[in-house]
C-alpha cells in the first residue's frame, strides 16, 4: 500500500493534536515503535488514532464524524448541548436551568473516568464512519451509478492515493439533531426501532444509511448514536425549525411522529457553506487564494422550500416561557470576538514527536531544551547528532562537545549554558546522588512574548543543576519534579492592550496551569504546588516578582503505562523503570484525606511544602519510638481569650537519637542543642533531651515526641499503619542546627525600632563608624602580606563550601573564592592586579551594604534559634543563652559561655511594631547548661515570648540577640498594640473544610480537579505583603518627618504592620486581600495622598538640616562619607607603580617555546644590518642576558608555523581575542544586573569553549605529539601554553581584563606556582574542600611566636600532654 502523502499525514497529526489539545484525550500519533498499551484507556485511545489514519482520505466522512463526536461530547459534559452549525429557523435543544455565565463557573474539568468515556464514544464515531464507508464501497460496487472519479473530482474533498476509489459522503448520524431530555432518551434507547428502508442515491449526493450485514436493510444503532424515533420522519437535517422544537415533548405524551405539521413555506436566506469550507483534512494544494470556511452566500435553498423555518403559530406560545426566553436571547448574543491572548489552543506547551524508548531522560530534556536554539524539532535534532556522534552510551562531555560543534557549524553564539550532567547522571541513569544528597533539578520558565503572531508565552527550558534533594525527591525521582517559573506578574503593556475586555491575561495563565496536564520534554505534567519568588535583583519592583509551578509528571517518555497502586514502598522503581502515577496519588501518600478530612484545603495545600524542603535523610525511625506530645498552655490571659500555645512548634528528643542523627548528617563531636527538621507529617524544632525522660522507650533509647503544634499532616507517625513498609515516612530528615555563635547586623527594620524606643543616634552613628573603620582598616593592613591576606579572608568573608564550587570558565564565579584561589597560587596582594581589584570590590560590596541595607554589625550580639524552657525553670522575662564559643563580656572583658546578669533585646525579622523588639534579662540555670548556640525562653505566663516578636513561634525561628550596654540601657519596651483582626484589615477568608470540598456526591476524581484548581490559582495570585511593607516604611518616614514621637505606635501604622503579619501567612490561612479593600486601608491609615518614596530608598540626598529620619541620617550624613573615605584610600594600593598588570611568570611559558622563533629573527636582522653571515653570536647580536632559551631550533620551521603561521595557536588566541571584543559590545564587562550578567555568563562561557577548542595544528611536532598523549589530562602542557600565550597577548598591552580570568584563570593559577620561589604542595579538590584556615596557628605565624623551622621543636604535642595529665591524675 503506498505511504500516505506528507501533508495528508501532517493534517492526520494536526487533527489528533487537536483532539489532545481540545478533549484531553491523549491519542497516540502512532509512528514507529510503541509501547504495548497498559490498560483499557490506552487500547481505545490506540484504536482510534488508527481509525483517523483510515479515514485521511475521506474528508467529508471525517469531518461529520469528528463534529458528531464534539457536539455529543459537550452533550455528556455540559448542561446544555452546543451546536456550532446553526441552520436558519432553528434552535438547539436546550434544558434551561441556568445562564451561560452560571453554567460556565460551574463547568466539570475532565477526569480519567471522563476520558474513558469520550474515548468510547469517538471510537464508537469512528467505528460507525468506517463500516459505513466500507458499505458504501460495496454498494456502490452493485449499483449501476457507481463511478469511479480520479482523485480530482471536485467532490472529493482530499487528494485521494492512487488506489482508492472516490467514495461517497456517507449520511450515517446526519439525522442527529440534538440530545432529547434525559427520560425520553432512556426509554427510547430501550425500545427497538425499524429504520425506513433507504433508497441508493447518485455517488456525487448524500447517500443513505445502509449495511450489507442486514438482511433487511436496518443499519444496527452504535452504541453512542441516538434512535432516529425521537425526531420528525423524512428529515436530512441537523437541527429542527421552531415548530418541530414544539413537538418534542415528555415520553408520556403521544408519539412525535403521529403529529402532521404544514406549515407556510416562506422564503429563506440561507447560510450556505461554501465550497471552500476548512476541514480538519482539507488539502494544502486548495490554497489560500479561495474563501474560508466562515464564507456564506445568500442562496434560496431548493431543498428547504417546503419546511417552515419560522412558524408564526407557535412564536408566542413559545417565548412566553421565561426560561426559554432567557437561554434564547443568550444564545442570539453576537459571537464573543476574537481573542489574541487566548491560550486553549496556541499555548505554550507544544506537542512533539516521542523520542525513541532507550534514550535517557536527561538526554531527552536537552533535546526539547536546545532544539529551539537551532530552528530544530528535537527528534530533528536527535537524529542529527546521531549522525554526527554514533556513540551508543554517550556521556555528559560527548553531548556537550557534539552541541559544541553543532553551535560553531550553525554559528551560535553565545552559547547555551552547559548542564551539570556526572557520570551517576548520564552513565548510570541515576537522578540522585545518595552519598552526596545531590539530585538533578530540571527547571524551567514561562515568559511574556510580545510577538502578537504567536503564542502569549514562550516557553523555556533551563541546563539541569544541581542541588540537595527533597523527601519527594528522593521518593519518586527527582526527573519526575519540574520547577517552572510563571511570567512575571506585570504584564507588558502591549499584551494588556490586547485583551482589555476579556478576563485579566494573568488569570487566563493561572487557568492554563491549574485546569490541563502540560507536555514538556516528552512528559506529561500537572502542577501540585506553588511558590512566590522575588528576584534578588530589585527585590522592591513589582516586575520581577512572580510565582513558580512545581509540576510532577504524571506519564509519558521513560514512564512505564502501567498505574503503580501501592505507594507505600520502599523503592517504587524496584523493576528500574518509573511507573504512571497520578497527582492525587502523590497527595494522597503525603497527605491521606481521610485522616485531614477535619482540616481546610488551602492549609493542607500549603503543607506541600513539607515534601519540597531541601532537607538531609538521615535516622529510620520505629512507629513505636514517635512519642505523643500535648501543647503546654499558659495562664488564661485577663482578655477572656483562649489560652495561648507556649511551646509552639518545639518538642523533644533523646540524646542517643541526636547523636545518631549528627552522625549520619556528617557531623563531628558533640549533636547540636537544636535541630530544625522534618519527619512524617511533623515539622518543627526539636530540643535534646539530657535528662533521659523516657528511657524504656526503646533497646536502642531513640525516641522522638511528635507535639499537636508540629503536626502538621494527620497521622501521627505512630498511628500511619503504611509507614511500616514506607522508610521515607520514618525517616528524620535535618533542615538546620544550632551552629556556632556569630555576631549578628543590624537592619532598617530594627535600627527604626531602637531610634523609636529611645536608643539616640549618636549611639548608632558610632556604632557604624566603628564598624566601618575596622572592616576597612584591617583589610588595607591585611594587603600587606598573602597570609594575613587568607586569614583575614577566613575571620571576614568566609566563603560556604557550595559556593566555592561555583565556577564560570574556569575560575571560581564568587568574588571571595576568587581571592582565596588567588592567594593560594602565590600571587601577591601588593603586586596583582586583580587580587586588588577583587579585594576592592569586596570592601565596595561591604560599604553598599550599609549605604542601602543598614547593615550594622555589632560586636556584643548574635542570631540564634529561640526555644522554650525544656525544664520550666525560667520564670516570665528571662532567658538563657549559651553558646560553644565564648563570649567576651560587654564590661568585664572576661571570655565566658555563657550570659547572666545582662539584661539584652531580642528581635525576629520581620519588625513593624514597635513590640516586635522586647528587653529581657539573661540569667543562668545550672539545669540548662547542657543548650548551647540556642536561646531558652521561658514557658511560664499568658502570652509566650515569641508570639510578641513578629507573631513568632518556636519551629525554627532566628532571633536577633543584643547585649550591648550602649543600647540597651536606653531602650523602652512596648506593650503590644491592641492589633486589628483579618476581617477589621479589609481580607476574606477563602477557606473551606476538606470534607466540604470532597464531598461524597461527586467523584472523587472532579473534586481533586477542583481542589487543585482552587489551591493553585489561589497561591499563584499576586500576593500584597511588598506593597504592605512599602506603605508601612513609608508612612513611619512621613511620621518622622514631622517629629512625631513613638511613630510606631501611630494607629496607621499599627494596622499597616498588622496586615503585613496578616499577609505573612496569607496563603497558608486562606486569607485574601482584595485590591480595593487593600485601596480603602491604605486611605485609611495614610491618608487620601500618595506617600513621597524615603530618601534612602530613592537615593536622593537631603540638606544635612533635613535628616530628621534616622535611616537618612545614618546613610548621608555617616555612611555615604565613610564609605568615599574608605574607597578612596583602598584605591591608593590598586595605583601603586609596583602594581603589575602583565605578570612575567604567567608568560614563561610562552617566552620557552617562542624563544628560537625570535631568536633567530633577531638573527635576521642583525645580519642584514650587518651584512654578516647567517650565524652571529650572543656578543654580537646584543641579546639581553636575561633572554630565556629556548628548546632546540632543530625543526624550528615546523615550530614557526604551529606557533605563529596560519591558523597557529596565536592566530587562534587572537581570534578569541576578537570574539570577545564583538561579544563584549552588547553586554557591560562588569555587570550588576541579573539580566546583564546572564548575557556576561553566556559570553564568557562561549569565549572559554573557542579557547578549550584550540588544538595543535601539526601532530608531527613535539607539542603536537605530547597534547595528544596528555589531552585527557586536566592540565596539559597545550592547555598551559595556550593560557601563557594569551595573557602575552592581551595583558602585555597594559591592561588585565576580566574575562581572561574566566577563560583560563586555572591554568594561570598553575603558571604562578610553578614559578614560586618557595615550597608548593598539590592538592586535589575532593581533600581541599575539607581544609580550614588554622586561626591560631596563622596568627602565631604572624606574631613571630614560630620561628621559620616551623612548630616541631617548640609546639607542644596537644595528644601526648593530654595523655601525661590522665597519667598524673590516675596516680
Amino acid at each position: 500500500m503506498p505511504p500516505t502523502p506528507k501533508e495528508i499525514s501532517d493534517n492526520i497529526d494536526q487533527t489528533i493534536d487537536s483532539l489532545n489539545t481540545q478533549w484531553d484525550l491523549r491519542l497516540p500519533r502512532l509512528r514507529g515503535g510503541e509501547d504495548p498499551p497498559a490498560d483499557e484507556s490506552e487500547r481505545l485511545a490506540g484504536k482510534c488514532s488508527m481509525l483517523i489514519r483510515f479515514l485521511c482520505f475521506k474528508t467529508t466522512t471525517t469531518k461529520k464524524a469528528l463534529d458528531l463526536f464534539k457536539g455529543r461530547a459537550r452533550t455528556i459534559h455540559s448542561q446544555w448541548v452546543f451546536k456550532p452549525l446553526q441552520e436558519p429557523g432553528t434552535l438547539p435543544v436546550l434544558p434551561v436551568v441556568k445562564s451561560l455565565v452560571a453554567r460556565k463557573a460551574g463547568l466539570v474539568r475532565l477526569s480519567d473516568s471522563q476520558r474513558c468515556a469520550l474515548l468510547e464514544l469517538l471510537y464508537a464515531i469512528l467505528k460507525g464512519a468506517k463500516n459505513e464507508a466500507e458499505d458504501d464501497w460495496e454498494l456502490a460496487k452493485l449499483s449501476d451509478a457507481f463511478s469511479t472519479e480520479p482523485a480530482t473530482t471536485s467532490s472529493a474533498g482530499f487528494a485521494t492515493a492512487p488506489t482508492t476509489p472516490v467514495k461517497e459522503a456517507p449520511s450515517w448520524g446526519q439525522d442527529y439533531f440534538s440530545t432529547p431530555p434525559r427520560e425520553i432518551q432512556q426509554k427510547s434507547e430501550a425500545q427497538e426501532t425499524e429504520l425506513d428502508e433507504p433508497h441508493l442515491k447518485h455517488p456525487i449526493s448524500i447517500s443513505s444509511k445502509r449495511t450489507i450485514a442486514s438482511p433487511n436493510g436496518v443499519s444496527p444503532i452504535p452504541e453512542f448514536q441516538i434512535p432516529s424515533t425521537h425526531f420528525p420522519p423524512q428529515q436530512n437535517k441537523r437541527q429542527q425549525t421552531l415548530s418541530e422544537f414544539r413537538q418534542f415533548r415528555h415520553i408520556s405524551g403521544p408519539p412525535l411522529e403521529t403529529r402532521t405539521v404544514r406549515p407556510p413555506d416562506p422564503i429563506s436566506f440561507e447560510t450556505a457553506v461554501s465550497p471552500a469550507a476548512s476541514s480538519v483534512f482539507s488539502s494544502a494544494d486548495e490554497g489560500n487564494g479561495g474563501r474560508m470556511s466562515n464564507d456564506t452566500s445568500m442562496v434560496s435553498s431548493q431543498a428547504e422550500e417546503s419546511q417552515n423555518l419560522f412558524p408564526t403559530q407557535d412564536y408566542n406560545e413559545i417565548f412566553n416561557d421565561d426560561q426559554f426566553s432567557t437561554s434564547f436571547s443568550e444564545l442570539s448574543k453576537a459571537a464573543s470576538p476574537f481573542d489574541p491572548t487566548s491560550l486553549e489552543v496556541n499555548g505554550p506547551f507544544k506537542i512533539q514527536a516521542m523520542l525513541p524508548p532507550h534514550v535517557p531522560f536527561w538526554y531527552c530534556w536537552e533535546l526539547h531544551r536546545l532544539a529551539p536554539l537551532f530552528g530544530l524539532k528535537p527528534i530533528d535534532l536527535y537524529q542529527k547528532i546521531g549522525e554526527t556522534n554514533k556513540i551508543s552510551t554517550m556521556s555528559g562531555e560527548d553531548f556537550w562537545a557534539t552541541v559544541k560543534e553543532l553551535c560553531r557549524a550553525k554559528a551560535v553564539q553565545p552559547l547555551p549554558q552547559k548542564s551539570n550532567l556526572p557520570g551517576w547522571i548520564a552513565q548510570e541513569g541515576n537522578y540522585t546522588d545518595i552519598r552526596t544528597n545531590r539530585v538533578a533539578h530540571f527547571t524551567g520558565a514561562l515568559q511574556w512574548n510580545e510577538d502578537g503572531s504567536q503564542s502569549l508565552l514562550q516557553l523555556r527550558l533551563n541546563a539541569v543543576q544541581l542541588v540537595q534533594s527533597s523527601r519527594f525527591h528522593r521518593k519518586f525521582g527527582a526527573d519526575r519534579f519540574l520547577a517552572l517559573d510563571g511570567p512575571a506578574f506585570r504584564i507588558p503593556d502591549k499584551l494588556r492592550a490586547l485583551s482589555p475586555k476579556t478576563a485579566p491575561v494573568y488569570d487566563k495563565v493561572i487557568d492554563l496551569l491549574a485546569s490541563n496536564s502540560h507536555f514538556i520534554a516528552g512528559r506529561y505534567w500537572r502542577v501540585c504546588f506553588v511558590e512566590e519568588l522575588k528576584s534578588k535583583a530589585r527585590r522592591n519592583k513589582a516586575s520581577s516578582r512572580h510565582s513558580r509551578f512545581i509540576l510532577f509528571a504524571e506519564t509519558g517518555f521513560d514512564i512505564v503505562p502501567r498505574p503503580l497502586l501501592k505507594l507505600n514502598v520502599p523503592d517504587l522503581k524496584a523493576d528500574g523503570q518509573h511507573r504512571t502515577i497520578m497527582r492525587q496519588q502523590v497527595m494522597q501518600w503525603h497527605m491521606p484525606l481521610d485522616a485531614n478530612s477535619d482540616s481546610k484545603d488551602l492549609k493542607l495545600f500549603s503543607r506541600w511544602s513539607i515534601g519540597f524542603s531541601r532537607t538531609t535523610p538521615t535516622v529510620e525511625l520505629k512507629r513505636l519510638e514517635f512519642l505523643y506530645k500535648h501543647d503546654e498552655l499558659g495562664d488564661m490571659p485577663l482578655d477572656g481569650s483562649d489560652s495561648k500555645v507556649m511551646n509552639d512548634g518545639c518538642a523533644l528528643m533523646s540524646y542517643p537519637l541526636a547523636k545518631a542523627i549528627w552522625a549520619a548528617y556528617g557531623g563531628e563531636g558533640e549533636p547540636p542543642s537544636a535541630v530544625q527538621g522534618r519527619i512524617s507529617g511533623g515539622k518543627g524544632l526539636w530540643l535534646v533531651d539530657y535528662q533521659n525522660m523516657h528511657a524504656d522507650v526503646s533497646d536502642r533509647g531513640y525516641w522522638i515526641e511528635v507535639s499537636d503544634s508540629q503536626l502538621k499532616v494527620k497521622p501521627h507517625p505512630r498511628d500511619r499503619d503504611d509507614a511500616d513498609s514506607d522508610p521515607t515516612l520514618r525517616t528524620f530528615e535535618v533542615l538546620k542546627y544550632a551552629s556556632e555563635c556569630k555576631q549578628a547586623h543590624l537592619n532598617i527594620q530594627l535600627i527604626t525600632i531602637l531610634e523609636d524606643r529611645g536608643v539616640p543616634p549618636s549611639i548608632l552613628r558610632d556604632k557604624l563608624q566603628s564598624d566601618v573603620q575596622s572592616f576597612s582598616a584591617s583589610l588595607t593592613n591585611a594587603m600587606k602580606n598573602p597570609k594575613q591576606l587568607r586569614l583575614w579572608m577566613q575571620e571576614h568573608a568566609h566563603t560556604c563550601r557550595v559556593t566555592a564550587r561555583s565556577y564560570l570558565g574556569s575560575f571560581p564565579s564568587k568574588n571571595n573564592e576568587q581571592i582565596n584561589v588567588l592567594l593560594e597560587s602565590g600571587f601577591h596582594p601588593q603586586m596583582c592586579k586583580k587580587l586588588i581589584t577583587n579585594a576592592y570590590r569586596l570592601l565596595s560590596d561591604y560599604m553598599t551594604n550599609y549605604t542601602d541595607k543598614m547593615r550594622i554589625q555589632i560586636p556584643h550580639s548574635t542570631a540564634v534559634f529561640c526555644a522554650p524552657d525544656p525544664l520550666g525553670v525560667l520564670a516570665p522575662g528571662e532567658v538563657y543563652l549559651g553558646s560553644s564559643n565564648p563570649f567576651i563580656h560587654p564590661v568585664t572583658e572576661i571570655r565566658e559561655t555563657t550570659l547572666e546578669g545582662l539584661e539584652l533585646l531580642v528581635a525576629r525579622n520581620p519588625a513593624h511594631l514597635a513590640s516586635d523588639m522586647q528587653k529581657c534579662t539573661a540569667v543562668y540555670k545550672h539545669e540548662l547548661r547542657h543548650y548551647k548556640n540556642v536561646i531558652l525562653f521561658s514557658q511560664k505566663g499568658a502570652i509566650p515570648l515569641a508570639s510578641l516578636l513578629s507573631g513568632g513561634d518556636y519551629d525554627g525561628d532566628v532571633v536577633t540577640c543584643i547585649w550591648d550596654p550602649e543600647i540597651v540601657r536606653h531602650f523602652r519596651n512596648a506593650e503590644m498594640p491592641q492589633m486589628p483582626r483579618e476581617i477589621e484589615c479589609g481580607m476574606v477568608q477563602r477557606s473551606e473544610l476538606l470534607s466540604v470540598m470532597f464531598n461524597k456526591g461527586r467523584p472523587l476524581d472532579e473534586n481533586f480537579q477542583t481542589y487543585f484548581r482552587k489551591c493553585i490559582a489561589f497561591n499563584a495570585q499576586p500576593n500584597l505583603l511588598g506593597s504592605c511593607s512599602s506603605e508601612h516604611e513609608k508612612l513611619v518616614y512621613a511620621l518622622s518627618q514631622t517629629r512625631e514621637t513613638n511613630k510606631l505606635s501611630h494607629p496607621g501604622a499599627v494596622k499597616l504592620g498588622a496586615l503585613a503579619g496578616f499577609l505573612v501567612d496569607s496563603t497558608k490561612q486562606g486569607w485574601d486581600l482584595p485590591e480595593k479593600e487593600w485601596h480603602k486601608i491604605r486611605m485609611k491609615s495614610s491618608g487620601s495622598s500618595s506617600l513621597q518614596e524615603p530618601a534612602y530608598k530613592a537615593g536622593s540626598s537631603r540638606r544635612r538640616d533635613e535628616l530628621l529620619n534616622i535611616i537618612d541620617y545614618l546613610r548621608f550624613d555617616v555612611a555615604e562619607t565613610l564609605k568615599e573615605k574608605a574607597l578612596r584610600e583602598f584605591a591608593r594600593l590598586r595605583d601603586a607603580e609596583k602594581v603589575l598588570n602583565y605578570d612575567r611568570d604567567l608568560s614563561q611559558h610562552w617566552l620557552y617555546w617562542s624563544s628560537p622563533i625570535e631568536k633567530h629573527r633577531t638573527e635576521k636582522r642583525q645580519a642584514a644590518r650587518f651584512r654578516v653571515g647567517q650565524h652571529t653570536s650572543d656578543a654580537t647580536t646584543g641579546l639581553s642576558a636575561r633572554q630565556i632559551k629556548g628548546p632546540d631550533a632543530v625543526d624550528l620551521e615546523m615550530l614557526t608555523d604551529l606557533l605563529e603561521g596560519e591558523q597557529g595557536l596565536l592566530e587562534q588566541i587572537k581570534e578569541v581575542d576578537a570574539i570577545w571584543a564583538r561579544l563584549n559590545l552588547q553586554i557591560e564587562p562588569t555587570p550588576d544586573e541579573a539580566r546583564d550578567w546572564e548575557k556576561y555568563r553566556l559570553a564568557i562561557e562561549t569565549v572559554h569553549e573557542k579557547f578549550r577548542a584550540i588544538q595543535p595544528k601539526r601532530m608531527d611536532h613535539e607539542l603536537g605529539r605530547r597534547w595528544k598523549a596528555e589531552q585527557d589530562r586536566p592540565l596539559s602542557d597545550w592547555a598551559l601554553l595556550k593560557a601563557s600565550c594569551l595573557h602575552k597577548t592581551v595583558c602585555s598591552r597594559g591592561i588585565s581584563p576580566e574575562w581572561v580570568w574566566y577563560v583560563a584563570g586555572r591554568e594561570f593559577c598553575y603558571l604562578k606556582a610553578l614559578r614560586h620561589a618557595g615550597g608548593i604542595r598539590i592538592v586535589v579538590s575532593e581533600i581541599h574542600d575539607f581544609y580550614k584556615v588554622d586561626t591560631k596557628y596563622a596568627r602565631a605565624l604572624l606574631e613571630g611566636s614560630l620561628d621559620d623551622r616551623g612548630d616541631e621543636e617548640n609546639a607542644v604535642d596537644e595528644e601526648n600532654l593530654m595523655d601525661d595529665d590522665v597519667g598524673l591524675e590516675m596516680e
